[in-house]
């Protein structure tokens, strides 16, 4: 081997005359990405996955260099598919793989590899005479008759992921479930060995991302690495040319959501919480004591599908003391699904608190059409965030309820779901979430409570 992937990687840049600052950190990308490529992962794990910040050179080591150095030091029949969340993005990559082998230097210093002639005019694909190739796709692309790597036990390329996801589709489950999908159903039918690795190299843009979805689903077979943009202990900066502590530290303060999950790769961390899980109020007594009025909130949907959002209906006791929350149906309904599951809640609580009985309904969508038909049924009202002095916005309505979360004025049984509490915890600002249909029910009974002023005979 005439040069590890850092000597590689350093070698280029100065015969390109490119500027490149050397940090510690590229050492230990490098060091993590030859584990790789040789076989040598801890607990002989295969696929490796790196999380690293935004503007860390993470493509220029991984989906430009590393091909370029494996043809080079490695093997120069290996193949590699190079995708991204853009087929702009995985051809452009493809196309600096060529312009390193095209390169004076390393024409020279590897004269044995070299692009097959009959392959030069295709940006998204080009093979080596030796019987290696780059082929590029994005995320929404077709890979048909190419397969990555070779029928050996020893590197013969990789699937290589760079950045599957843009950050603002990070907060689409459609576009994350989209990314999974791509990584299951296509990109794993086009190994042509079990050997062959996957290398995936991005930034954590929310829990149930692709690196979050491999945690859950894939563990024994990833190795994750993950490069931190701030040593939280030490203060010190993964990369001070692109970024500083004091930029950190704003982002820190305006954004934690961004800040914990694109720069220090921990996007469901404490600190970017909105809803403090442990300040809300328990009651574990006897439920058929708790006096006041009854009513109830529902958030609803109409869709049957899987990662559809749910309705939820929450029933609720008020009293000059606080709210009382005495449980809640929900589930992904039809239509008739969810008149049906209204009227069996309302009349069965209505029966239980012999007095009057009411429903609050967000006027939107679905919710509409639910308070249109039970209008004449039973007592049913649309709810406006504007006319109970409440945020259109649902961060401002959480906002709006915290303090009454926090001092005990709104209060959870025994008859609160699991699902209520998930829901306040992974609850974010920037609505990267994956649900908010319970807290939705919640803000609406909070609003309720305040505009009546406490006053709730």
């Amino acid at each position: 081997m005439l040069h590890d992937l850092f000597d590689f990687v350093d070698r280029h840049r100065g015969e390109t005359k490119q500027t490149f600052i050397e940090m510690p950190y590229m050492h230990d990308l490098c060091r993590v990405l030859e584990d790789c490529v040789t076989g040598n992962l801890p607990d002989g794990k295969r696929n490796l996955a790196i999380t690293i910040p935004p503007r860390h050179y993470k493509t220029t080591f991984v989906s430009q260099a590393l091909p370029a150095w494996c043809f080079a030091e490695i093997s120069d029949d290996c193949e590699f598919i190079l995708t991204s969340a853009t087929e702009e993005i995985a051809v452009n990559n493809a196309v600096q793989v060529r312009q390193i082998l095209d390169s004076e230097w390393y024409a020279k210093t590897y004269p044995h590899v070299q692009i097959s002639k009959e392959e030069r005019d295709a940006q998204h694909y080009f093979r080596t005479t030796t019987g290696g190739a780059i082929y590029a796709a994005g995320l929404s692309g077709t890979i048909t008759s190419f397969g990555a790597g070779k029928t050996r036990r020893h590197f013969g390329g990789a699937v290589i992921i760079d950045d599957p996801l843009k950050a603002d589709d990070a907060f689409s489950r459609v576009m994350r479930q989209h990314c999974i999908n791509f990584y299951l159903h296509t990109l794993t039918s086009r190994r042509n060995s079990i050997e062959t690795p996957f290398i995936l190299i991005m930034q954590r843009l929310h829990l149930d991302d692709l690196v979050g979805w491999i945690e859950k689903n894939e563990p024994d077979e990833w190795h994750i690495h993950s490069f931190p943009a701030l040593d939280e202990i030490t203060g010190e900066v993964l990369n001070p040319v692109t970024t500083s502590r004091k930029e950190l530290m704003r982002l820190k303060e305006t954004a934690p959501s961004v800040y914990y999950a694109q720069y220090q790769q921990k996007p469901d961390s404490d600190a970017s919480q909105v809803i403090d899980v442990s300040r809300l109020s328990r009651f574990d007594g006897d439920l058929s004591r708790i006096t006041g009025r009854s009513f109830i909130t529902i958030d609803s949907a109409m869709s049957t599908k899987e990662y559809a959002d749910r309705s939820v209906i929450s029933k609720w006791r008020a009293n000059e003391q606080g709210l009382y929350h005495l449980g809640s149906v929900f589930g992904r309904w039809d239509f008739p699904q969810l008149l049906d599951n209204t009227r069996q809640v309302y009349n069965e609580f209505h029966k239980s608190s012999r007095g009057r009985c009411e429903i609050y309904v967000e006027d939107r969508v679905s919710g509409t059409s639910l308070y249109q038909t039970l209008r004449d049924e039973m007592r049913v009202y649309p709810w406006r965030p504007s006319e109970f002095r409440f945020p259109e916005s649902k961060q401002g309505r959480v906002q709006h309820s915290l303090p009454m979360l926090y001092s005990g004025k709104c209060v959870f049984t025994t008859q609160t779901p699991r699902e209520m509490f998930d829901e306040f915890h992974y609850f974010r600002n920037d609505m990267s979430h994956e649900h908010d249909d319970f807290v939705d029910t919640v803000t609406m009974a909070c609003s309720l409570w305040l505009y009546w002023g406490g006053r709730v005979i």
